[in-house]
């Protein structure tokens, strides 16, 4: 049985517990070099529900899938950045009566686990001209909550509401990871003496650009959300602040 792993995003649904996640792109090269077609998927969800599990481990189920489902390119349902490829779209039900269940919602909520993977073996492949392979035709057999990530299109659509102090925390711990990884990507540049290339200099750029928004937006709310003065409370000391000249 093969992997594939994906980075995920979440939002909102109605029922505790429960998770919508894009687990694989069509028409995109993953890191593997491969590249999976819509329909691969077909034959094998009419015959077999795939487990939902944690960390690939089949012996620890932490809950169960609703549906599954091949979405086409184009279908409004899709995150903006995959709309013109497609995915892989899971619905599933953390099951929160048992303990894997529980720590593995609290790790979605808390942002510490973020990427799906699921176990497949290939059935029907082609290879490709430029070193690529098209996975025509998968066996799905399960997929995980995993730590590590291959495929940056696939998105995790939802999970439970979390609250705004759940959401700025999250935030903040990506911030916090995302430092660290530039430090360290700058350490190992300054002692390998390379000079990065236009692309990878101009993608560090816009990451910039793009946190300077974000801090932008931040602050923007900070100062919408200040307290109103009580206007009425104002008034009513001055007139005391008056009265009291008044008597002196």
């Amino acid at each position: 049985m093969k992997f594939k792993t994906l980075q995920t995003e979440w939002k909102a649904t109605g029922t505790e517990g429960e998770i919508e996640a894009w687990v694989s792109v069509f028409g995109n090269v993953d890191s593997y070099g491969d590249r999976v077609k819509f329909g691969a998927f077909r034959d094998s969800l009419a015959t077999l529900t795939p487990a939902l599990v944690w960390q690939h481990n089949l012996q620890e189920p932490i809950g169960k899938t609703v549906t599954m489902e091949e979405v086409p390119a184009g279908d409004p349902r899709l995150p903006e950045n995959i709309r013109e490829h497609g995915g892989l779209l899971a619905k599933g039900l953390l099951n929160l009566n048992v303990q894997a269940g529980r720590e593995a919602y609290e790790h979605v909520k808390f942002g510490s686990v973020n990427q799906y993977s699921f176990g497949y073996d290939e059935v029907e492949t082609t290879p490709l001209q430029d070193g690529t392979k098209e996975l025509n035709k998968l066996k799905l057999y399960e997929w995980s909550l995993v730590t590590l990530g291959a495929n940056n299109l696939t998105q995790t659509q939802s999970i439970k509401a979390m609250s705004i102090e759940d959401k700025l925390a999250t935030l903040s711990m990506l911030i916090d990871n995302a430092e660290e990884h530039a430090h360290a990507f700058a350490d190992m540049r300054t002692k390998a003496g390379r000079v990065l290339n236009s692309r990878i200099r101009g993608m560090i750029v816009s990451l910039a650009d793009q946190l300077t928004d974000a801090a932008k937006s931040l602050y923007a709310l900070h100062k919408e959300t200040e307290p109103i003065a009580d206007t009425q409370k104002e008034r009513r000391a001055l007139l005391l602040y008056m009265q009291q000249l008044n008597r002196n």
